[in-house]
Parts: C-alpha cells; sequence; structure tokens
C-alpha cells in the first residue's frame, strides 16, 4: 500500500502533466488565433487594394469612354457615331438617371439628376451658412454637368431613339374587345437598339 507521501507525490506528477497539457494547447490555440488574425489582416488589405483598384479602373474606364457608338473590337469606348449615352425617366419621381450603353457595362457612367431639395437656397437642421451655401453651389455644378449629358443623350441615329423612355412606366387601354389591356413600356436600350436597326436597313 502506497504511503500518504507517494500518493501526493504522484498527484503533484498528474496536476503537473494535466498543467502542461493546458499550457500546450493554450499556446496552440494563441499560434492559432494569431495565425487567423494575420490572415485576416492581409486579405483585408488585399481587398481595400483591390477596391481601389477597382475605383481607378472605373474611373479610367469613364474618363477614357466617349461614351458614342460606332468603336471597334479592342476599342469599344472609342466610337466617333451617335451618341451611346441614354436618358430615363423613372415613374416613382420622375428623377432621370443617364447612363452610357458602352461603359456601363462594367459599371460606368450612371449619372443621377440631382436632387431639387439640395438647390433649396435655406439651411437645414445643423447647417451653417457656408455650408447651404456650398450644397447649394454644388447642385448647381451638379445640375449643370447632368443637363450636359443629357442634351447629349438626344444626339441618335434616329430621332426616336433620342427619346427618353419612361423605365417601368406601364401603358393601360382598351382591346378591340372591350378588355383593359397592360402592356409595360419597353426598356430604353431595347428602344435604342429597335430604332437603330429600323434605321439601318432603310
Amino acid at each position: 500500500m502506497k504511503s500518504e507521501a507517494e500518493i501526493r507525490a504522484e498527484l503533484a506528477e498528474v496536476e503537473l502533466e494535466a498543467a502542461k497539457i493546458r499550457l500546450e494547447q493554450t499556446r496552440e490555440a494563441n499560434a492559432t488565433y494569431l495565425a487567423d488574425k494575420g490572415r485576416r489582416a492581409r486579405e483585408n488589405k488585399q481587398r481595400q487594394h483591390q477596391m481601389k483598384s477597382d475605383r481607378e479602373d472605373l474611373a479610367r474606364n469613364i474618363a477614357e469612354c466617349t461614351h458614342r457608338q460606332g468603336g471597334s473590337p479592342g476599342r469599344t469606348n472609342k466610337g466617333k457615331g451617335p451618341s451611346a449615352l441614354r436618358g430615363i425617366y423613372f415613374p416613382q419621381d420622375e428623377r432621370r438617371l443617364v447612363m452610357c450603353s458602352v461603359c456601363s457595362i462594367r459599371g460606368g457612367l450612371r449619372v443621377w439628376e440631382p436632387r431639387k431639395i439640395d438647390g433649396v437656397a435655406r439651411t437645414r437642421k445643423g447647417e451653417s451658412e457656408a455650408q447651404m451655401k456650398a450644397r447649394v453651389a454644388k447642385f448647381n455644378e451638379d445640375l449643370r454637368e447632368f443637363e450636359r449629358l443629357w442634351e447629349m443623350a438626344q444626339d441618335q441615329l434616329t430621332p426616336e431613339a433620342g427619346q427618353p423612355m419612361h423605365c417601368g412606366r406601364t401603358f393601360t387601354f382598351s382591346d378591340k374587345e372591350g378588355n383593359l389591356a397592360h402592356v409595360p413600356h419597353p426598356c430604353d436600350g431595347y428602344a435604342q437598339g429597335l430604332d437603330n436597326r429600323k434605321a439601318l436597313a432603310a
């Protein structure tokens, strides 16, 4: 039979082994955590770099595009034909949007009409007089640029193609039998393509 001292020695040895195992597990957990943290930091840095690169590519794509039809293969954004810009009305608030059918494929030019409320020369809550003036000045500048693009969108191969589309609007009328019919307005891109094909075939 083991003496009390021997039992205590064995218990101390078992506790020491258990403490070593816990220590090793803690070190492994810490190493895993630090490795994951480093990997996450590297991935985040990579994502930030990629986002910055994508933004720069997008800005370059828009700046290099002539926003005109007729580009050649490999130089699709260097067209010299009619405008590739499309003017669209949205039915919710009749707000206008101008987009380029050439460069917007890759997320390029999409310019919304500035909100009229931003052009109101009245201070808002928490806004200083200088801030209000800067907001109104920016609105006027943005509106001038938007109207320039909107006017450019009218320079089309056919007069019909230059008409802005009411995206999503539905026409309602009665057919020959007196039944109510609902026909959605065609999309701007489709209408433009159809008009151009008609003109080219003539």
